[in-house]
């Protein structure tokens, strides 16, 4: 009887204690978890070098294999978002981040991602949604609101796009890059002094970066204050570690041109053509120069080499033409004018400048016929009535002798 009173006082205390004891189910759960918990670190940290690294397809499927462990990491589907954005899968990445939003409803990150995603996907109404909503929940993410200017930009919005980013951005928060959107916004608007303040405080902000005085000289150029602006690109270009692309040149020998420095300027644009990259149009301007100072021959030159980057160009053919002119060569001006007319048929200084060949060559008729054809191309130009007027008075039917040559 002692006994059994023993192992009835003993069998609840077991039983109990039996109880608080982990079963081998529950052990082995706990043990998965551990080891899952572990592998999604693992695999994360792995997709993160891998993303940064270049390795797009192994870092998608590490990210994938992490999240079939794991499909609550908001981290991860933000991984993944930002790596089918980068493979161009801006559907796919909608899908990530739409699930991230909804585990994370309060991560101004996720929502920034999302308005990237529908950016590049082509729903510019949905990425401002979500580039709004993330400034809303992080008003120091100055890149949401350079985000949602840029997109309002794209769609022609440029003065809610002024309005929204001036209204949002501050010194406290604005970057040199938030400086440089504003200018660019001012310059589509053509605010050019406005411009030139923004481009100034970008190049303030990040003084290595280039680009900013090459904006600011041209927004200065635009404001017409052109000495400021060649001061900007001279000291630009005294920098040992700054290579400039042709185009500054051209700005440079603009401001001289303004600033009636022609040998500069022609100094300038010489240096555009010889950059390697130099365009039809740095060729014109540097044959407007030359004949500035009647250097024919290198004007010819000059012309020349913008008429064969660019065939069709009308103003490289009428500065080729009017340097052969001015050359006494009326037969080659009037080849390249002539075939000019056929993409530019009603130009009136074309053909006013065809009736000038005509005239040197000394086909007065023909000539007198292009002046007419050039009024009625356009009744209000003044060039092509003076031209008319004066050639009524050259002798009728003169053949074989040059008319008058027109003031240079």
């Amino acid at each position: 009887m002692k006994k059994l009173m023993i192992v009835v006082t003993i069998l609840p205390a077991i039983f109990a204690a039996g109880c608080n004891q982990p079963t081998i189910t529950e052990s082995k759960q706990e043990a998965y978890k551990e080891w899952a918990n572990s592998r999604v670190k693992i695999y994360y940290s792995l997709a993160q070098d891998q993303y940064k690294n270049g390795q797009l397809a192994q870092a998608r499927e590490k990210a994938i294999e992490a999240l079939a462990l794991d499909n609550t990491s908001v981290p991860l589907r933000l991984l993944l978002g930002k790596i089918y954005i980068e493979e161009g899968k801006f559907a796919a990445a909608i899908v990530e981040l739409d699930v991230a939003a909804k585990q994370a409803p309060k991560s101004s990150q996720v929502f920034y991602l999302l308005g990237v995603a529908y950016e590049k996907n082509a729903q510019p109404e949905q990425a401002i949604t979500n580039y709004n909503r993330a400034f809303e929940l992080d008003r120091a993410n100055i890149a949401a609101v350079q985000a949602l200017a840029e997109v309002l930009v794209s769609l022609g919005e440029a003065p809610q796009a002024q309005q929204y980013l001036t209204t949002h951005m501050n010194r406290t928060n604005a970057t040199a890059g938030t400086y440089e959107l504003a200018g660019r916004i001012a310059m589509i608007l053509k605010q050019y002094p406005k411009a030139s303040e923004y481009f100034q405080q970008a190049c303030d902000a990040d003084m290595r970066n280039h680009r900013y005085p090459e904006m600011l000289a041209r927004s200065l150029l635009l404001a017409r204050k052109y000495r400021q602006a060649a001061d900007v690109l001279e000291s630009a270009l005294a920098k040992k570690d700054y290579k400039p692309a042709s185009g500054v040149y051209v700005i440079l020998g603009d401001c001289y041109m303004a600033l009636r420095k022609i040998e500069r300027a022609t100094r300038a644009y010489r240096r555009a053509c010889q950059s390697g990259s130099g365009e039809a149009q740095s060729w014109v301007k540097l044959a407007r120069a030359e004949l500035m100072q009647r250097r024919r021959t290198s004007a010819i030159h000059a012309a020349a080499q913008a008429r064969r980057l660019a065939p069709t160009d009308l103003e490289a053919a009428l500065i080729f033409a009017y340097a052969m002119i001015r050359d006494d060569q009326a037969n080659p001006a009037i080849l390249a004018l002539e075939d000019a007319r056929a993409a530019h048929a009603d130009d009136p200084m074309l053909i006013c400048l065809l009736g000038e060949a005509y005239a040197a060559k000394g086909q007065a008729d023909r000539a007198r016929e292009l002046f007419a054809q050039a009024v009625q191309a356009s009744p209000r130009d003044e060039l092509a009535r003076k031209l008319l007027h004066r050639s009524n008075d050259w002798t009728p039917g003169l053949s074989g002798q040059k008319a008058p040559r027109q003031a240079e």
